[in-house]
């Protein structure tokens, strides 16, 4: 059985959607042949196996207003078509050439599509454009899918409001690889993530006023200027995985205080290590920590500092959320998740007779 795998970014790119398509993709190559289509990154082959998949690099431009960048591809179709698969499973929304050529097939080939962000995500200016985009993307592409994998009941919840059908709505969550517990404690906390608008970073900087420790900032962004002047706050930039893994077993706990979040994995990368975490209770973040660590509400920086000095002054309750952390972790575990891939797959295929 062939898997045609579709997302205009793939390894070496490691964002969240890209992590998920390998780490999966990786455990189901034993059951399918499965194609990865996607841009050719500058610096990699046009054709190459990753991890048991046979990866297909269109040439493509870039236009760098956002990140991840505006792509345009040459021969998706054509690309998909080569491949001659028994499924697509799509990934993205926001390039209309791809989601073009995947619609081309849907009146021949089942589709799985996977709904990987909230519904119309974004700030400021981006954020008009981003829900007429998921409007035309619904109507157009996503009512038409056999099936949508949603990575939150969150999300699920959303795309049903809009009017996709529940029936063809499947949640299936981010996974992990789970890590042995880390004891190991310096005198940090560590937010990790994109630093833009959505992820709260000016309640952040506020609440870190009144708080007496010191914050490492991880990640690149328009809101790195919210930090400005501020003695106990470090950005460090982009950091690799391997340094990112480092700082995550050294902190005393992670920080996510977003206004916007379908699922929130680098909640779920703390807590596969034995971290606690302090994050917002806003979209599927709930879902993912339930009691295994705290929760405040978005946009209060009061309730936030607050929650930030209790955790840093109690080192039994850091002690006790670790251990729950870790062990909410074991079930977001990706042997779970590929396995509830496979079950859609062989579901939709089924359902082909």
């Amino acid at each position: 059985m062939r898997i045609c795998v579709v997302n205009p970014f793939f390894h070496p790119y490691d964002g969240g959607i890209e992590r998920r398509m390998r780490k999966i993709g990786k455990r189901l190559s034993d059951h399918y042949d499965i194609h990865i289509v996607t841009s050719q990154l500058k610096g990699t082959e046009r054709h190459e196996s990753v991890d048991g998949m046979e990866v297909h690099r269109l040439p493509s431009r870039y236009i760098r207003i956002y990140n991840p960048p505006m792509v345009f591809s040459e021969g998706i179709r054509e690309e998909i078509r080569e491949v001659s698969p028994d499924l697509i499973h799509f990934h993205y929304r926001w390039a209309p050439g791809y989601t073009r050529a995947v619609a081309s097939f849907l009146e021949e080939v089942p589709v799985v599509f996977t709904w990987h962000n909230s519904f119309g995500e974004g700030s400021g200016w981006v954020r008009p454009l981003s829900l007429l985009n998921d409007e035309l993307f619904k109507h157009y592409f996503a009512k038409k899918c056999d099936r949508i994998i949603c990575v939150s009941d969150y999300v699920k919840r959303q795309v049903s409001n809009r009017g996709v059908p529940e029936e063809i709505l499947k949640v299936i969550y981010n996974g992990i690889d789970l890590g042995k517990p880390s004891r190991k404690e310096e005198d940090f906390i560590l937010y990790v993530g994109r630093l833009v608008q959505t992820k709260g970073l000016d309640v952040l900087a506020e609440a870190m006023k009144e708080v007496d420790e010191k914050l490492l900032v991880c990640g690149k962004g328009p809101c790195s200027s919210e930090f400005k002047s501020m003695e106990n706050v470090k950005l460090l930039g982009f950091v690799s995985e391997n340094k990112k893994n480092e700082l995550l077993r050294k902190c005393k706990f992670l920080v996510l205080p977003s206004k916007k979040e379908s699922f929130g994995i680098v909640l779920l990368e703390a807590m596969a290590v034995g971290k606690p975490v302090v994050a917002s209770h806003v979209g599927g973040i709930p879902e993912v920590v339930e009691d295994a660590g705290l929760l405040v509400p978005p946009n209060n920086s009061k309730e936030l500092s607050g929650t930030l000095n209790t955790l840093i002054s109690d080192d039994e309750l850091r002690s006790e959320l670790g251990e729950k952390a870790w062990n909410r972790a074991k079930l977001f575990s990706w042997d779970k998740i590929a396995s509830q891939v496979k079950e859609v797959y062989e579901n939709v295929l089924s359902e082909q007779g």
